[in-house]
């Protein structure tokens, strides 16, 4: 049996399952994500790593402690690390949002831990539902330069990774939207990943694209893309609407959700204004 670790993020359980359907000699030795390393879990995850033969990783930065990519390689010079970049590209979602909380967690609401900053804006301008729509439904310049942007960016943290991943996710946009959430690929980009992976490795790789599972494993919360970017890329296909769990929300009782999700959250407000640099669409916050 080889013995793998993966360390990274949501993306690292479906990649382990991924590998192991992909060869039957692969053991995947479960660390926990990277952003459960805390109470203890880092230990948990260093011991997955004395015991693998090969660590497939993300870059960590020393904020991981003993779990930093470079602190790591020092370590253990006998393993073999392949690293992969952060699978993220948020230029097909330049609306899509995570709104902290200034004491810890999340504000979470009717997309999960997702919300939509041009429904944030409307509600902030106090606008009716119907405007927000016409919003939602209306792309910007701001968010095709968005889209360039992130591109750009997302094509930097493939330089120095052994698995670039910006070629598959630009591949695929020609047919389908190769994400869910800018954080959620679809199962055949994490199968590019996966199949890279053992190819490098030399291990034989045992099913085709044709064989991946059905279910999408990060494929919970299905975000919304603004029409103008498809038009921009010149693709055929269009997401203008948002699924969670497989089911077609209605853009009118989404907005509605939210207007009564802010406004019954006592300091939305302040909110708003601890997660002002997470906007990447300008978002008029009131003071």
């Amino acid at each position: 049996m080889t013995k793998i670790t993966v360390l990274a993020n949501c993306q690292a359980g479906p990649l382990g399952a991924l590998l192991r359907q992909a060869n039957q000699s692969v053991e995947i030795l479960n660390a926990p994500r990277v952003h459960q390393l805390q109470n203890g879990n880092d230990q948990i995850a260093l011991d997955c790593v004395k015991e693998a033969e090969i660590v497939l990783h993300q870059p960590l930065s020393d904020r991981f402690g003993a779990l930093e990519t470079d602190e790591l390689r020092r370590s253990f010079p006998e393993k073999h690390f392949v690293s992969f970049p952060s699978i993220f590209f948020g230029g097909l979602f330049p609306q899509l949002v995570y709104l902290r909380l200034p004491k810890g967690g999340t504000l979470k609401g009717p997309l999960t831990d997702y919300h939509d900053s041009k429904i944030v804006g409307s509600f902030l301008k106090d606008e009716t539902v119907d405007q927000c729509l016409d919003r939602m439904m209306t792309t910007t310049p701001e968010e095709i330069a968005q889209y360039d942007a992130a591109l750009s960016e997302s094509r930097r943290r493939d330089l120095n990774v052994d698995l670039p991943i910006m070629d598959v996710i630009q591949e695929q946009l020609a047919a389908e939207p190769p994400l869910f959430t800018f954080n959620h690929p679809v199962n055949a980009v994490l199968w590019s990943v996966a199949k890279r992976t053992l190819e490098l490795l030399d291990i034989p790789v045992g099913i085709d694209a044709s064989q991946l599972p059905k279910r999408q494993y990060l494929g919970g919360t299905s975000a919304m893309i603004p029409n103008g970017i498809p038009e921009y890329l010149g693709v055929g296909w269009r997401r203008d609407h948002y699924e969670l769990d497989g089911q077609l929300l209605i853009n009118r009782e989404l907005v509605n959700s939210f207007y009564e999700l802010y406004a019954g959250t006592e300091n939305f407000l302040e909110i708003c204004q601890f997660n002002k640099s997470r906007f990447n669409l300008a978002v008029q916050i009131p003071h």
